[in-house]
């Protein structure tokens, strides 16, 4: 999986490693000169600029297939987006039925000890309430944690990777 900061900025743009744009610039570069010598050349190259101007196919297929691309790319990422939305709702809706279920089945047994008053029953009963008040508790943090890290991301490998990097940055 890919991470990303989102709090980098510019960062993330001109890192070399891992980035697109440092192999782009050479071929960005080519495609500058063979533009610049399609301009000198324009005069002598009078019959193919005609051929080309009767039948442009060849410029047609290539902006169909680069946005066919780029259009396939773009419903790829928003259907892992929206895929792990949906199995994020899904785990806490799993987390819920099971917080549910344990809780009445405290509850059950809170029921039955509750005309008792040995102290057996007393001491059972306090140390059900206080299982009941850990696992909301503890449900509430494993929920916020997980918000948490889903909205925030892994921030110590990604400080670790721009440390490597050379990248250090107290925003991390």
């Amino acid at each position: 999986m890919i991470l990303y900061d989102n709090l980098e900025g510019l960062g993330s743009i001109l890192q070399l490693y891992g980035s697109v744009v440092y192999g782009l610039i050479p071929m960005c570069t080519l495609m500058a000169l063979i533009s610049w010598l399609w301009l000198f050349a324009y005069d002598a190259l009078d019959d193919v600029l005609l051929m080309a101007e009767a039948n442009p196919f060849a410029l047609a297929a290539i902006g169909a297939v680069t946005s066919i691309a780029v259009v396939w790319r773009t419903n790829l990422a928003w259907s892992r987006y929206w895929e792990a939305c949906t199995q994020t709702a899904f785990m806490h809706s799993k987390w819920t039925d099971s917080y549910a279920q344990l809780i009445s089945f405290i509850a059950y047994a809170m029921d039955n000890l509750y005309g008792d008053k040995s102290p057996e029953a007393v001491k059972k009963r306090e140390k059900l309430a206080q299982i009941r008040f850990s696992l909301a508790h503890s449900y509430s943090v494993l929920s916020a944690l997980v918000a948490h890290r889903l909205t925030r991301g892994d921030l110590a490998r990604m400080r670790k990777r721009a440390e490597a990097m050379g990248m250090a940055s107290t925003r991390i």
